[in-house]
């Protein structure tokens, strides 16, 4: 029977171990980085990769840019609740009409980036509750004049920019296929 101490050759077991790994790992890392046509594209699979706390980069804008669209919505009936109820009734209902819809298609871009219902679920969740932070800035805006007609222009920039953005690339992906 042969012991390893028999075995002789240039090298370890444990040496083809670390070398087989260290292989995997230049793969993986590479892949991430570079198509399998060396075009500098990451491929279909490695774009689904997760980034920070399990979630893709697609889930993770989606997520950052749902927090500030709801904290902007929060600032906006802040402000309007500080006008009038009336005021703030009206703006609640329009946000809350035009959230519904928004907030389905983040859950549904959320799913599709491979996570779990419950945890899309919780992560939609947690990005509708920078809505309370907004709201409490805006209240506290809405009792300053100059403040309030500042942060009234912003959130109308930002609500005219953000619409436009969400009309224009639909169009313009369109208008590319096509050509």
């Amino acid at each position: 029977m042969a012991s390893h101490a028999h075995h002789r050759h240039p090298h370890n077991h444990h040496d083809h171990h670390f070398q087989h790994t260290e292989e995997q790992l230049y793969k993986n890392s590479s892949s991430a980085v570079e198509s399998p046509d060396h075009t500098g594209t990451p491929s279909r699979e490695t774009q689904n990769l997760p980034v920070v706390f399990g979630m893709t980069s697609l889930a993770l804008i989606i997520t950052i840019g749902d927090s500030i669209h709801n904290l902007l919505d929060g600032v906006a009936i802040g402000i309007a609740f500080s006008n009038s109820i009336a005021s703030g009734v009206s703006t609640s209902i329009a946000v809350l009409f035009h959230e519904l819809p928004h907030e389905f298609g983040d859950f549904a871009v959320l799913l599709s980036t491979g996570l779990s219902v419950r945890r899309a679920a919780v992560i939609n969740f947690l990005s509708a509750l920078t809505a309370f932070i907004g709201l409490y800035i805006g209240i506290l805006l809405g009792n300053n004049e100059e403040a309030n007609r500042w942060a009234l222009a912003i959130c109308a920039g930002l609500f005219l920019y953000v619409a436009l953005v969400d009309m224009v690339s639909p169009f313009w992906l369109l208008f590319e296929a096509c050509t």
